[in-house]
């Protein structure tokens, strides 16, 4: 492994998402950042978004805020290195991460959540996760991730299905909202303006507010706003405009 990719932390627990979902919902995250799509690939990685299109052009795992550092680009790519080639350790460390984020949550009164896919999209990394935190801790843990693979019902794995400009992906889009999922859709405004009241004839409420998607109505559209580079975000099928 190179060298520049050395061991670090699994788990993220502060960003200014995160610490909205502290103030507004009562829950604490700890999120799973990995390299999205083809990040890693340079450094002997793989495509960690089997299903990602437009949307990598201006992924918030990658493009956006703090994730848009060097830094924080060093650390997804070890945790992807880390994932592909030493599957037992990532594992064993994972799960102790999640321990003492439980730990943390129960100290401070919250509802500990974990989130496994931060920026990248791997549904048996999910699985694991939300079957560990099952059989140690019940209903407590709350286990979530957006996807653009196409989602089905998991007992104790919630999932919002990210809407994308592929041809099916309205169909499933439809299909996940009529049997009370929740589908996550980045809409063509900036922070500030106003999400439209509904999309396709369901609510869409403001997802910007909280990450706690667990929480949502069923059928809720989970309206997002355009984050990062705008001029990568105009003219990009991927976001929704109107």
């Amino acid at each position: 492994m190179n060298n520049q990719f050395t061991h670090t932390y699994l788990l993220t627990t502060g960003t200014a998402k995160i610490d909205k979902s502290r103030a507004n919902a009562g829950t604490w995250e700890a999120v799973l950042y990995m390299s999205p799509a083809t990040e890693s690939v340079p450094y002997g990685g793989a495509n960690m978004c089997p299903n990602a299109g437009r949307c990598a052009d201006i992924c918030l795992g990658s493009e956006a805020g703090r994730m848009a550092m060097p830094g924080s680009k060093r650390a997804r790519i070890s945790r992807t290195l880390m994932y592909l080639n030493r599957r037992d350790a990532f594992k064993s460390q994972l799960v102790r991460e999640i321990d003492a984020h439980v730990k943390r949550c129960r100290r401070k009164g919250l509802t500990p959540a974990i989130r496994p896919n931060g920026a990248q999209d791997i549904r048996g990394l999910g699985l694991f996760v939300a079957r560990y935190c099952a059989l140690k801790y019940g209903s407590e843990v709350k286990v979530y991730d957006y996807t653009k693979i196409k989602p089905n019902k998991i007992d104790g794995y919630h999932l919002t299905y990210s809407h994308s400009e592929r041809p099916e992906s309205l169909q499933t889009s439809l299909d996940w909202l009529k049997s009370g999922g929740s589908v996550a859709v980045v809409f063509g405004i900036r922070k500030g303006q106003p999400l439209p009241e509904s999309w396709h004839g369901f609510p869409v409420i403001d997802g910007d507010k909280s990450d706690a998607r667990f929480m949502d109505a069923p059928g809720s559209v989970v309206g997002l706003r355009i984050k990062g580079s705008l001029k990568k975000s105009v003219g990009n099928p991927f976001v929704v405009i109107g």
